[in-house]
Formats: structure tokens, sequence, C-alpha cells
């Protein structure tokens, strides 16, 4: 008895009611789906302008961070002045240029009356400079000619006190 009045409890559907609710179903079905459309557009254009610029900061961040990362000052090799370079006179010995000019950098097995004075300085980030002196000697150990980055004084030439 209990099955039968619960049926009875039902609403009944007559078939223009049934009409009414398909239709305003399926009206509702129709503008949602629009507007889902229409959302996910927006919605795409969105994550676009989000993922576009988001990208490009990460890409260029990378070479940007390298920047804020404190770099030492690198310095190898002799430092060579222009004043010291001056002070080498043609027919000093080799051991009065290295008193004026220090211990060289390279001195060749097979060549040994060429010296190679060498100096590489990188400050922090930027470009890397490196300078050059070869100093020549004869076969008696005097000077004889300075090469590279740096020039020979006017008074190269004069002789020695």
């Amino acid at each position: 008895m209990a099955i039968l009045q619960l049926n009875s409890k039902l609403p009944v559907i007559t078939s223009s009611k049934r009409k009414e609710l398909f239709t305003s179903c399926w009206s509702l079905f129709i503008i949602k789906q629009y507007f889902s459309e229409e959302r996910s557009q927006t919605m795409r254009i969105k994550k676009w302008l989000v993922a576009v610029p988001l990208a490009l900061t990460m890409l260029t961040g990378c070479s940007l961070l390298e920047k804020l990362v404190y770099r030492i000052d690198i310095n190898q090799g002799n430092y060579v002045e222009q004043e010291a370079v001056d002070q080498l006179k043609f027919g000093m010995t080799k051991t009065q240029v290295r008193y004026v000019m220090g211990s060289p950098m390279l001195i060749e097995n097979g060549y040994p009356d060429t010296w190679y004075y060498i100096y590489h300085h990188q400050k922090g980030h930027n470009d890397p400079i490196q300078k050059n002196l070869v100093v020549n000697f004869d076969a008696t150990g005097t000077l004889v000619t300075i090469n590279g980055d740096f020039e020979a004084s006017d008074e190269f030439f004069e002789s020695l006190r």
C-alpha cells in the first residue's frame, strides 16, 4: 500500500508540459553553450596575455640575473706599465731587465733569449683586457728589441750610464 501512496503523490506530466520543459531545457542548454564558448575564447585570450609576457620575462631574466651576481676582479700575469717599459734601454743585461720589469711570465725552452710579459685583467662582468710585451735578447744576453702592446721610449737607443 505504501507503494501506491507514493505513486499517487507524483505529479502528472502531460504532453504539453513535456513540450514546455523540453523547450525550456533546450534553450537553457543553448544559452549555456553560447556563454561557455564566449567565456572559453576570452579565457584563451587571457591565458595568452599572461603567458607571453611571463615567458619573455623569464627568458630575459636569465641574462639579467647574471649581472646581479658579484664577480671579483681577476688579475693574472705581470702587471706592466708604460713607465716600466720606458726604463728599458738597448743593451741592458737580462739581470737589469728582470730588475726593472720583474720575472717574465714565460721563457720558452727552445728560445731562452725571448721573454714574454703577459698581463690579463678582467673587471667584474666587463670584457677582459690583455696586454703583451715581448723582450728579445741577443746571444750575449743584452736587450735588442721590445715588441707588443707597449711602445719603446724615445731614449731606448741611448747609451746606458
